[in-house]
């Protein structure tokens, strides 16, 4: 006869069904992954609207208790305000910007036809030497090929500009909705948990929100003062197109731990390539100069700007990130680079989050 009493949950049971519901959501967890990864294309928009709106939404929020209007007012007004900035940013800058491409263009053009008025001579770059004439065959040629393939393609790039115009509106149209009613979506996510889940689901919400909304709002500052100070620093040594060089290091300032290796790598091939045009040094001094500067500045970066900016609110070691940004580019390129810190910061949060709620089911040791 069984000592079971009808009703009382043993501890066989209680495993059993823990088992159940964790195999249950790790294949719901695996679903969704597989989801997300064939509709990546589709995502992005949203997952841009969704950046948009963690970046606005406190903003928002701040002008409607601040002026004491509705919520959907101040969306509304924020949202203007960002794209009364942005219009006169792209009239003025835009057509600056063209105008220093251009120039970069022309001086890659110089350099190739110095080079070719070098004939046959040779050419020694740090101890290496090469004959002219080869290395202009070969660059002349690569750029043939780029140029031919840039004008035979020119239909299907008129049509990717139009779709990411097009997938530009629609984030902005996403990010829009989210942040006006984004207090009433994460609503009906709580409220659609079990009450005694309800607690908990609102704190992981809550801390995947700070998550996102630190990282980007920080970010920005950040990717400003890089760009200001790399811009200056490339003025001050000399190196051509400054600039442009300043912007690319901003937008580097988004690629976790390879944005610096990129940005190090282009100063010193135009060092190498153009010298300094002021500076009266050697092309090897003006390289191991540039280099030094970029040592400088990366050391700033990461025991200065980066730890007071963004303020360690993710707290994952570099190796971690690395991992992350590989695992980015392979499921959704540059994007799952920028993503990557915050994705696995949040990741963390949910799993310490399942973790205490197996913790906290019956029969859990």
């Amino acid at each position: 006869m069984s000592s079971e009493e009808p009703g009382i949950e043993t501890p066989v049971h209680a495993y059993r069904h823990l088992t159940i519901r964790v195999i249950i959501a790790l294949f719901a967890v695996v679903g969704a992954g597989l989801l997300i990864y064939v509709a990546r294309s589709m995502l992005i928009p949203l997952v841009i609207g969704a950046i948009i709106a963690v970046i606005l939404f406190p903003w928002a929020r701040r002008l409607s208790r601040l002026l004491h209007i509705s919520h959907q007012l101040a969306t509304a007004s924020i949202y203007l305000l960002v794209l009364t900035a942005l219009v006169p940013l792209f009239v003025f800058v835009g057509p600056i910007l063209a105008q220093r491409i251009e120039m970069a263009q022309d001086g890659i053009v110089s350099l190739l036809q110095r080079w070719d008025e070098a004939g046959a001579r040779e050419v020694t770059v740090f101890g290496f030497t090469f004959l002219a004439q080869e290395m202009i065959d070969q660059i002349t040629s690569a750029v043939t090929e780029w140029v031919t393939a840039t004008a035979s393609h020119a239909v299907s790039f008129a049509i990717d500009v139009a779709h990411t115009l097009l997938l530009a509106v629609v984030a902005l149209v996403v990010g829009f909705y989210l942040t006006r009613d984004a207090e009433a979506i994460v609503g009906h996510i709580i409220d659609a948990a079990p009450p005694r889940h309800r607690a908990s689901l609102a704190h992981v919400l809550s801390e995947i929100f700070r998550i996102w909304g630190c990282f980007f709002r920080s970010q920005l500052i950040l990717c400003l003062i890089v760009g200001a100070m790399l811009g200056l620093a490339s003025a001050a040594l000399g190196l051509p197109q400054p600039l442009l060089l300043g912007i690319w290091g901003g937008l580097l300032e988004f690629l976790p731990t390879v944005g610096h290796m990129v940005w190090g790598t282009t100063a010193v091939l135009l060092a190498a390539l153009s010298g300094s045009s002021y500076l009266p040094l050697s092309p090897l001094a003006f390289v191991v100069l540039v280099l030094a500067v970029y040592i400088v500045f990366t050391q700033i970066d990461l025991n200065i700007l980066i730890p007071h900016i963004i303020g360690g609110s993710l707290h994952l070691h570099p190796l971690v990130v690395l991992l992350g940004v590989i695992a980015g580019i392979e499921i959704a390129g540059v994007l799952g680079v920028v993503l990557a810190a915050p994705t696995i910061a949040s990741f963390r949060v949910i799993g310490r989050a399942l973790l205490d709620w197996l913790d906290a089911q019956p029969g859990a040791t």
